[in-house]
């Protein structure tokens, strides 16, 4: 009988060293683990553009935020672009885009931002009228 207990204690024992091993591990697959892409944004700002044609360019900037809504400023590249290329002229330049009106019509503005750990998208509405009043009238 003593000789069961022993190897029973023996069992004890190994599973229990390696108990912290794989909590360790288990913890460090998690920090490993990028951030899902659905719960990150991307913020534009100006959040909506209302212009007439030919009239000033307006500048345009980006910024990715994480699913804890942190900026993320390190490793992130910006795509931009337009739903409808008819109403203007869009510029990308980094986080940084400028619009030129040249018709009139609406649209979007998009841009999808990718770090390493994080990626996500955000759009802008884009209206192009005779007069910027023209913008504001309910249809």
């Amino acid at each position: 009988m003593p000789d069961r207990d022993y190897k029973a204690y023996f069992i004890f024992l190994t599973l229990l060293a390696f108990l912290p091993v794989l909590v360790l591990g288990s913890l460090a697959s998690q920090r490993l683990r990028p951030r899902a892409t659905s719960e990150a944004r991307v913020e534009i700002s100006p959040g909506q553009i209302l212009t007439s044609p030919n009239a000033a360019p307006i500048q345009l900037s980006a910024l990715l935020y994480d699913s804890n809504n942190q900026p993320v400023f390190d490793g992130v590249s910006y795509q931009w672009g337009m739903s409808s290329t008819g109403v203007g002229q869009l510029v990308p330049n980094g986080n940084l885009a400028t619009f030129y009106p040249t018709t009139i019509g609406q649209g979007s503005v998009w841009v999808t931002a990718t770090s390493p750990s994080v990626a996500g998208t955000g759009s802008i509405s884009v209206q192009v009228c005779a007069n910027t009043l023209d913008c504001l009238a309910p249809p």
